[in-house]
């Protein structure tokens, strides 16, 4: 009876179904080899790839991604995947959003349906609209700027992303170091 009730009580905390797995990629699991793979067999496209750009021209090896286009979800503008050390760590949809954030509406309420209610909701009206989701490893953002026409659906695994956001620092001292020694004049 114990192990039910705890049993439960995970299934409840995860959100009836555990981690959210779009197109059953795996955050912190799923590989860059495992993702070009789904995209070739769903029929989608690659339209960008590369690496994350720090700031300006400095970019980070340790951190690629993917612009992905032929995506059948509705108001996709543009999707991202992102990778760190090839495992990936990000999902982003940017879904076309009209001034009455009808696709907000529309987005929550499925991921309320599916996830149950969020941890963080701030509904879009005189202000940016907000639901987040916290599984065990991954974090589910919704959100919508109140003066804008995008709506952001956004997939993090949390260890990873701190992860790259530190290979992102570490890159870019590295970068202001070789720089400094070579710019004359300062």
């Amino acid at each position: 009876m114990f192990k039910l009730v705890l049993s439960l009580l995970l299934l409840f905390a995860l959100g009836f179904g555990g981690e959210p797995s779009p197109f059953g990629l795996k955050l912190g699991k799923t590989t860059e080899r495992e993702f070009l793979k789904v995209v070739e067999d769903r029929g989608w496209r690659v339209e960008k790839s590369g690496y994350r750009i720090i700031k300006g021209d400095v970019s980070n090896p340790e951190v690629s991604g993917y612009q992905i286009g032929g995506i059948n979800l509705d108001k996709l503008s543009q999707a991202f995947f992102w990778f760190y050390k090839g495992v990936l760590f990000q999902v982003e949809y940017r879904l076309y959003e009209n001034m009455s954030k009808e696709t907000f509406k529309y987005y929550y309420e499925q991921l309320r349906a599916k996830y149950g209610r969020p941890s963080v909701y701030r509904e879009p009206w005189l202000q940016n609209g907000r639901a987040v989701w916290k599984f065990r490893n991954v974090t589910l953002e919704l959100y919508s700027p109140w003066v804008g026409r995008v709506t952001y659906l956004t997939y993090t695994h949390r260890r990873l992303n701190a992860e790259a956001e530190r290979s992102d620092k570490k890159h870019y001292r590295e970068y202001i170091k070789r720089k400094s020694r070579t710019t004359e004049g300062i």
